[in-house]
């Protein structure tokens, strides 16, 4: 699972305890990833999450165009897909949603910038299973997690931190569609 709040390793590397975010003063080369951007510590402005390809996951705070600060959030395995950020509970600082690739486990890390406030596992969904989007869709201001079949089925898992307080199928999509 990745690492949790007690910075725990996540059994991505050797170098678990080296500093390596990307140079914020110059270019940075293909071995990281933008995995998203989000607010990650409450100010208004978006924080870049970066992945590098040996798991690594850092941020880049920001202040319009200049980085002011960065930090490593810690490895997780390259079979964990991060796969989307929102705040899954209402403390208007962005959390990080994970999903394991072979089992479906889906986990959240919440946010206090760059630092892992709390992370648990929220349940697991198989491998059929995939995240379409992160949106509030109850209108509750946590974030909710719609998930997409190889059947075409879609499911919408209203959530709360980590607690699912509401799921159901809303319908099916031929494959042809895709959600953006």
């Amino acid at each position: 699972m990745p690492g949790g709040a007690d910075g725990s390793d996540t059994g991505g590397s050797e170098n678990a305890g080296a500093v390596h975010v990307p140079n914020h003063g110059g270019a940075v080369d293909n071995t990281w990833t933008i995995s998203g951007v989000a607010d990650f510590d409450g100010d208004g402005r978006d924080e870049i999450l970066w992945r590098h390809n040996d798991g690594l996951v850092a941020t880049w705070a920001t202040d319009g165009a200049s980085i002011t600060g960065a930090g490593n959030l810690g490895y997780v395995g390259t079979d964990w897909t991060l796969a989307g950020t929102g705040d899954f509970n209402d403390d208007g600082r962005a959390d990080i949603l994970w999903v394991h690739d072979g089992d479906g486990a889906t986990v959240i890390w919440e946010m206090n910038g760059s630092t892992i406030a709390a992370s648990g596992l929220v349940a697991s969904v198989g491998p059929s299973w995939h995240v379409a989007n992160v949106g509030d869709y109850n209108g509750d201001g946590n974030a909710d997690i719609l998930w997409r079949n190889d059947n075409g089925a879609l499911a919408v898992w209203t959530m709360n931190g980590f607690t699912v307080t509401g799921s159901g199928v809303v319908g099916s999509v031929d494959s042809n569609w895709t959600i953006i």
